[in-house]
C-alpha cells in the first residue's frame, strides 16, 4: 500500500482502506491522482468539504 502510511493521519494504513481522488470524478476528475487512506480518514475528509470544494480548493493532500 502505497508507503502503507495514511497520507491524512500519518499513520500505519490497515484495513478498510479506501482510494481518495484528489479530483472527484463528478468535478471532471480522471481517477489518475490517488491517494490509498484509512476508510475513516476519506469519510472524514468528505464530511467536511463538499466535491467542489475539493475539485477546487483542496486538489493535494497538503491543502487538505
Amino acid at each position: 500500500m502505497e508507503g502503507n502510511i495514511c497520507p491524512l493521519c500519518l499513520r500505519s494504513l490497515a484495513d478498510p482502506v479506501s482510494k481518495h481522488h484528489l479530483i472527484p470524478l463528478s468535478q471532471g476528475g480522471t481517477g489518475e491522482k490517488t491517494l490509498l487512506m484509512h476508510k475513516i480518514c476519506h469519510s472524514k475528509v468528505h464530511s467536511v468539504f463538499n466535491e467542489k470544494e475539493l475539485a477546487r480548493t483542496y486538489t493535494s493532500i497538503e491543502k487538505i
